[in-house]
């Protein structure tokens, strides 16, 4: 299911912008929702996979589960985004330990150590800005607004936009894609 919507979303919308990975594989084993690491020094993304939906729940619930498999693939992008320019990350990093002393690590809030809370605020102002470009702003703020996970993170990211968008172009992170097709 996750390949078949992801193959939909592909054709859909032009995602060349956030396509750093070429290697993405689907694995029912995964913990996470995805995953971007590197084996043998290429990077892989792994996206968790699904578990199929009755018609019933495909008709009410695919545009969602479509549209968070999206942002699921782009964060996951992002990732390598980031590692490619490193030093405007790390920048970044510095600035936003001083705006926000101390963040949450771990449970429903942060991500996995403090430095990768800090990475998220900047990936997931990225992910924003480039699934306002997809499905829509407001689109996206409503399926981010009562996250499952990255609760602060997200929080943040959509009460400080504009302040966490400033600071990335100040950095020269800058959003990775011009314009890409964007829904009808």
């Amino acid at each position: 299911m996750v390949q078949a919507y992801l193959l939909e979303l592909m054709r859909e919308f032009d995602l060349s912008p956030w396509s750093w990975v070429k290697d993405v594989r689907i694995d029912r084993h995964l913990q996470a929702l995805g995953q971007c690491f590197l084996e043998d020094g290429v990077p892989v993304i792994r996206l968790r996979s699904m578990r199929p939906l009755s018609p019933e729940e495909e008709a009410l619930q695919a545009r969602d589960t479509k549209d968070r498999l999206l942002g699921i693939y782009i964060h996951e992008q992002l990732h390598q985004y980031l590692d490619l320019q490193s030093e405007e990350t790390l920048a970044a990093v510095e600035v936003l330990r001083n705006l926000y002393p101390e963040v949450p690590v771990g449970g429903t809030e942060g991500a996995m150590n403090e430095f990768s809370t800090y990475l998220h605020l900047i990936l997931c102002t990225l992910e924003l800005d480039a699934m306002a470009l997809l499905i829509g702003e407001a689109r996206y703020r409503d399926l981010k607004a009562a996250p499952r996970f990255y609760r602060f993170i997200w929080r943040t990211v959509l009460e400080d936009t504009e302040p966490l968008r400033d600071l990335i172009r100040r950095v020269g992170l800058t959003s990775p894609a011009a314009a890409p097709t964007a829904r009808g």
